[in-house]
């Protein structure tokens, strides 16, 4: 809501807006449209709301024209100072803030900010919205050879959107509830990091079991319980009713509920999940040991070639001893999936290992044994020792894998490092349980390892190595690999007995494209008097994790509208290194862009970079990738402040690849929602899913000025408009002039000029350019004049002959606050130009408005528009037979010989073979 100042009676006036709503997380832009007295600095003051902060980056700051000059922040009064240039009058200034307090923040949150110092004081009043999206969890585990009539139910909370755009409030209080049926036992888990279990009894004999944690959690990429085995909440239930739970029943479906709670509670949130219990059993009599090897996915599971670790290729082994004959204990249990068990070799030779957990069950946490944890790898076969020096199995271990000498990508939550050297990667593990003298491991132990895997069509340390039978029906070609794991164990009888087993399961990994993108946009895209400049970030990274290299790949960013790249500077690569120090390609140096391209109906630029051959930046044994990271440096248009409307605009990066090899291939998701739907159509039907690698980055315009004129061109109808553009010698280009009035109040006696481009004029043109045509867009009673020989708005002849023009005005009476039109400049460009000729053009504008009564004048000026001729010359060689001895030469014969020509206008000397 804006409460706009009422018109002071002294000599200035300030109307502030700013957006009737917000979404948390994101910046506010603030707008001011200033009136005061002309000779007179003015500063006015901004005192933002006490969860906001300044932006300072957004403020549109130009000390030499203004309107804003400088400014000061007081953190302390949570106030900015805006300097405003002495001989302006009139203008509109915009600058961004940004919320402190998001994690208290829900829909009952407001921001008002309060504008002082020109005026009368007025306040802009911003409402909060988002949402409560939050997910819940629940999993089920029996006792190992027992009769699943205790079952151990585990519960975690989630966000369901941790991604940057994610809109979803802080949780201040998460409450499970499950409804236990009557004649089951219940044991709550103990008080887990401020929550804790409650519960009733129903009228029907049935449980009520709440667990309740007050306290602030997310939006975030953790889970509530971030523990790495992620088990701290939950109920231990026994069945015991047998005549209600019978031997070959399942106990019925258990559903929890989640209701989150924002801050005040003005908002709430609801999530369900159910699991139930396997079939209840009479018990086995039996001394043994078991396993059960299995993934997320399913077994088989289907993943694609570098797909992310969350799809599937957690790889679970769960190993216990069972023994329901006598009291005999293990000495010794081993778990190990190593690399010379059956087909184990190629396992590893196309799942590379991320992370690793070995966890334990209650019994053997309450133990506390010694263990220990080797490994083997590529480069060496032996087993080689983990330091587990004091650690016990009252406590799980969870390790990475990490090439040595980096220093990211291992730092998980209660994870610690394996250092490898670069290409090496892990091909086999094993933990082995030795309790102390006197003591041994009971029955109903259990070893649980889990380890995440990065699958790979080709092997991982040969590009070029399949190594396994393609299986090419059904869509992509596949493999099928298998992996094999054992559990080893010996009893503590008189006479040891020692028990063995294993288990299989199949990971079929099928080809695809690891192809990944992220783009960066400036959270404050600043314009003053009309123009200005944003950086963009974007970065492209091929993760195969074989190391294959894909020729003619693709970073594209669709810029927003009003938002072009500039041709005045270059694409550079950002410094830094990846995990393969390989550094990113300077353009024109196996990488070219292009600009050419335009979408949404010709409103957005598509900044298109192609690699000659894009290598893989993803090293087996590495548990970090890098990027190759663009700056791509754009010019910001009026268009832009006009098609944002206050609001945050998107900038989208696309990533695919043409290489043949990837022919009838779909792209991967290499990290959570990193391939979408191809909305553009820039690649066209090569994929057959139609998706392909995506990103999102938003920002904020803000600006500062008041009638704004945005300045493009175009070589034919039939293209985009740009700020610049190549031409043919002789043609007839198009120029457009958009024209926006920003101000809260009208304009008087607008008047548009443009000298349009001559020989030796002060912006560095190197031909004439003349009309050919009526500019026509004009607003509703406007008028338009032109020119041959006008040098200013005020000098020359001026007729409505727009014949071999080489200025023109335009007039209109009134403009009105926000009201815009477009004009449309016909020219033509003349004939006989050499190459790479430049023609410059922008436009100037004038109007008056009521100063507090007084007509007072403002002047503004557009952006600078670019041709440049594209003609090139041409030349041909024939080669004919005459004479006598011509019908002794075949007809079909094959002449050959060389060219050459010297440097000319434009162009440098050149060579070659016809």
């Amino acid at each position: 809501m804006n409460v706009p100042t009422a018109r002071a009676a002294g000599a200035c006036k300030v109307t502030a807006t700013g957006p009737a709503s917000t979404v948390v997380y994101r910046d506010l832009t603030y707008n001011l449209a200033i009136n005061k007295e002309k000779g007179a600095p003015q500063d006015i003051s901004v005192t933002l709301d006490s969860n906001l902060t300044l932006v300072n980056e957004s403020i549109p700051v130009d000390a030499a024209k203004g309107p804003v000059t400088g400014f000061d922040w007081n953190a302390s009064t949570n106030t900015v100072v805006l300097h405003i240039a002495a001989d302006i009058d009139v203008a509109q200034v915009g600058f961004s803030a940004r919320p402190t307090n998001t994690n208290i923040a829900d829909s009952a949150t407001t921001y008002t900010s309060k504008v002082t110092g020109c005026g009368d004081p007025s306040t802009v009043v911003s409402h909060v919205t988002g949402d409560m999206d939050y997910t819940v969890s629940k999993k089920g585990e029996t006792y190992p050879g027992g009769d699943n009539r205790t079952v151990k139910y585990s519960f975690n909370v989630a966000t369901k959107n941790p991604n940057e755009d994610t809109k979803t409030f802080t949780s201040w209080k998460q409450q499970l509830t499950d409804v236990i049926p009557a004649g089951v036992k219940v044991t709550p888990s103990p008080d887990y990091n401020g929550g804790k279990w409650s519960s009733t009894t129903n009228a029907d004999g049935s449980q009520t079991w709440t667990w309740t944690h007050e306290g602030a959690y997310g939006p975030s990429w953790d889970k509530l319980d971030n523990s790495a085995a992620g088990n701290n909440i939950y109920l231990t239930v026994f069945y015991e009713d047998k005549a209600k739970f019978q031997v070959g029943s399942k106990p019925p479906l258990n559903t929890v509920k989640l209701d989150t709670t924002s801050k005040t509670g003005a908002d709430k949130g609801s999530a369900e999940a159910s699991w139930q219990s396997p079939e209840i059993t009479d018990g086995t009599k039996t001394t043994q040991v078991s396993i059960n090897k299995y993934t997320d996915g399913g077994d088989p599971v289907t993943i694609n070639s570098g797909e992310k670790w969350s799809s599937g290729t957690t790889n679970h082994v769960d190993a216990s001893y069972i023994n329901t004959n006598d009291d005999a204990k293990l000495s010794t249990m081993t778990v190990q999936d190593s690399n010379d068990l059956h087909e184990n070799k190629d396992f590893y030779l196309h799942n590379n290992v991320y992370r690793m957990t070995i966890g334990f069950n209650d019994l053997l946490k309450q133990g506390a044994f010694p263990y220990t944890f080797e490994y083997t790898t590529n480069a060496n076969p032996q087993w080689q020792s983990y330091d587990t020096q004091g650690k016990t199995t009252a406590d799980d271990l969870n390790i990475t894998p990490v090439e040595k000498g980096s220093d990211s990508g291992y730092n998980w939550n209660e994870f610690t490092r394996i250092d490898l050297e670069r290409g090496d990667f892990i091909t086999g593990w094993r933990v082995v349980v030795t309790p102390p003298a006197g003591s041994g491991i009971v029955s109903g132990s259990e070893i649980k390892a889990n380890f995440l895997t990065v699958a790979s069509f080709r092997q991982v340390n040969d590009k070029n190595t399949v190594g396994l039978p393609v299986d090419n029906t059904d869509g992509a070609p596949k493999i099928t690999t298998t992996n094999t794991a054992q559990v080893l164990g010996s009893t503590d009888h008189q006479t040891p007995k020692d028990l063995s087993a294993e288990d299989a399961e199949k990971v079929i990994i099928r080809d695809a494209v690891p192809i990944m993108t992220t783009v960066s946009s400036p959270k404050a895209i600043t314009m003053a008097n009309g123009t200005g400049n944003a950086d963009f970030g974007a970065c492209i990274a091929n993760l195969d994790p074989s190391g294959v290299a894909y020729k003619n790949s693709k970073l594209q960013v669709v810029l927003p509208e009003g938002i072009q790249l500039d041709p005045t500077k270059t694409i550079t690569p950002k410094s830094g290194t990846n995990a393969e120090n390989i550094a990113a390609p300077e353009i024109g140096k196996g990488v070219t862009v292009d600009s050419s391209q335009f979408v949404n109906n010709g409103k957005q630029q598509v900044v298109t970079l192609t690699f000659d051959e894009l290598q893989s930046l993803r090293s087996p044994g590495t548990a970090w990738d890098g990027s190759f990271c663009y700056t791509i440096p754009t010019t910001v248009l009026p268009q832009a402040f006009i098609a944002a409307g206050g609001q945050a605009v998107d900038t989208k990066s696309w990533a695919w690849t043409q290489d043949s090899s990837t022919d009838g291939l779909n792209m991967t998701q290499t990290w959570d929602n990193r391939v979408k739907d191809d909305t553009f159509g820039l690649s066209g039907d090569r994929y057959p899913n139609k998706q392909i690698a995506a990103d999102t980055g938003n920002g904020n315009i803000t600006a500062a000025g008041g009638l704004y004129m945005g300045k493009q061109v175009r070589a034919t109808d039939s293209e985009p408009w740009s700020t610049s553009t190549g031409v043919k010698s002789p043609s007839t280009p198009d120029w457009q002039v958009n024209v926006l009035n920003a101000f809260t109040f009208d304009l008087d006696d607008v008047t548009i000029f443009d000298r349009l481009p001559y020989k030796g004029d002060d912006r560095g043109t190197q031909f004439d350019v003349v009309l050919n045509g009526a500019v026509t867009g004009l607003p509703s009673g406007a008028t338009v004049e032109y020119s041959t020989d006008a040098t200013a708005v005020d000098t020359g002849t001026w007729t409505t002959n727009p014949a071999q023009a080489t200025a023109f005005r335009v007039k209109t009476a009134k403009l009105a606050s926000f009201a815009n039109f477009t004009l449309l400049l016909p020219t033509s460009v003349p004939s006989g130009l050499p190459f790479g000729q430049h023609a410059f053009n922008n436009t100037q504008g004038t109007a008056v408005y009521d100063n507090n009564g007084t007509l007072s004048p403002v002047s503004f000026n557009s952006n600078i528009a670019e041709i440049h001729t594209t003609s090139t010359g041409a030349f041909s060689v024939t080669k004919s037979v005459s004479g006598d001895g011509a019908g002794l030469v075949p007809a079909d014969q094959v002449f050959s010989g060389t060219y050459s020509y010297p440097a000319g206008d434009g162009f440098a000397a050149g060579e070659g073979v016809w």
